[in-house]
C-alpha cells in the first residue's frame, strides 16, 4: 500500500451527539493520525450504561460513531479509547 499523504481536518462547526441527540459543537483541526481528549459538556451526556456517541459534520450529517457497552462504562473516570 502506498504512503497516505498526510491531512488536516478542520472540525470547526462539527459536532459530538449523544445517544438522546444532544450535541457539542468542536473546533480547531485534527491532522492525520491524531487523537485527542474531548471534555464533554452539558446537555451532552454520557450514560454509564452504555450509549451512542456520534459525529457530526457541519451540515449535521453523520460522519462517523461509536457505541460503548455498560460493562466499558462501569468504571467512572476511566477512558475508553475507540
Amino acid at each position: 500500500t502506498p504512503p497516505r499523504k498526510p491531512l488536516i481536518a478542520a472540525v470547526e462547526g462539527w459536532a459530538l451527539a449523544d445517544t438522546q441527540k444532544n450535541k457539542q459543537k468542536l473546533t480547531g483541526k485534527l491532522n492525520s493520525g491524531e487523537a485527542r481528549a474531548i471534555r464533554i459538556n452539558k446537555p451532552v451526556a454520557l450514560s454509564n450504561k452504555g450509549g451512542i456517541i456520534t459525529i457530526l459534520d457541519e451540515t449535521g450529517l453523520k460522519v462517523d460513531g461509536v457505541s460503548y457497552t455498560k460493562a466499558q462504562a462501569s468504571n467512572p473516570g476511566w477512558t475508553i479509547v475507540f
